[in-house]
């Protein structure tokens, strides 16, 4: 069995508690304006552009079979109507300025991986985490992976957008130590803009934890001018409160350092005109879950 991951970040701090190493897999449900991972939200292997590695020689133009490619001054575009992704422009590139995002990985595979970090692992109290995109999409995958990961004592973490079949979330919990849940927008419409889907499965699944007794630590991007306002966190507050028993919230400032991921996919960037939230408000944010009895942390 083999799964599709476009990274694996060892030594992680910021995906659960200790040391961690940090699966990042292929395909997600949700298209989030904010994402940070947008080499996440494709299912598929998919080509990335470094137009600072480009040295001109043209080489990728002549190998590409669709003639997808096309010069523009310095710079290598790329027609996606056309583009077949056959990745011939990445096996001609001298330079790596075309680079493939993703491959595949075994569970065996993984497990080595991780197990190299293992005395991290039992000295910081860490384990791995699985991330994305959205790891559930490779449920069967990931079933296998963490029961032969549980089989060697590590701790696993699951970081999930919610939106996914229950009996997928089920068959999972028994095998996960902690779960990192998002919460974007309480209002549906809203929900609906900004991530492609509606917050309604979330919402059920997030109860349908609580109820199994799931560890779990939310996680709320705050965006701002789109889900930073008085009436989304008093929502969220008392949607909590009043139907789940979970108390630990993470608040994850807006950023812009995935705008460079944006370009390099030639994807557009639809916040390009939102700005960072400043660290006024953003304490001000993060008191009110405070006040209302919620262990917070700013960042992951």
């Amino acid at each position: 069995m083999q799964a599709t991951i476009f990274d694996l970040k060892p030594f992680s701090i910021h995906d659960g508690p200790g040391i961690r190493t940090t699966v990042f897999f292929k395909g997600c449900p949700l298209s989030c304006a904010w994402c940070h991972n947008p080499e996440g939200i494709s299912a598929s292997v998919q080509l990335a552009w470094h137009d600072e590695r480009c040295m001109g020689c043209g080489d990728c133009l002549q190998a590409c079979p669709t003639q997808a490619l096309s010069k523009h001054g310095s710079l290598i575009q790329r027609d996606l109507t056309v583009c077949e992704e056959s990745r011939a422009c990445v096996d001609v590139c001298p330079t790596t300025a075309w680079d493939k995002i993703g491959r595949q990985v075994t569970v065996a595979e993984l497990l080595e991986t991780a197990l190299k970090d293992l005395s991290f692992f039992e000295e910081s109290g860490g384990g791995v985490t699985c991330s994305g995109g959205e790891p559930l999409m490779q449920a069967a995958f990931l079933q296998e992976f963490f029961a032969a990961a549980k089989a060697k004592g590590l701790h696993l973490a699951l970081d999930t957008c919610g939106f996914v079949d229950e009996k997928v979330l089920l068959d999972i919990l028994p095998l996960t130590d902690l779960i990192l849940y998002d919460l974007k927008l309480m209002d549906s419409g809203l929900h609906q803009t900004y991530t492609g889907v509606s917050n309604e499965l979330i919402f059920k699944n997030l109860k349908l934890l609580d109820q199994a007794g799931a560890k779990l630590i939310l996680r709320f991007p705050l965006i701002p001018t789109i889900n930073d306002s008085d009436g989304n966190i008093e929502h969220m507050i008392t949607f909590l409160r009043e139907q789940t028993h979970f108390r630990r919230i993470d608040v994850l400032p807006y950023h812009h350092t995935a705008q460079a991921k944006y370009e390099r996919l030639q994807l557009p960037y639809r916040l390009s005109q939102i700005q960072p939230g400043e660290p006024v408000d953003i304490l001000r944010i993060a008191g009110a879950f405070q006040k209302a009895g919620f262990q917070v942390k700013i960042g992951g």
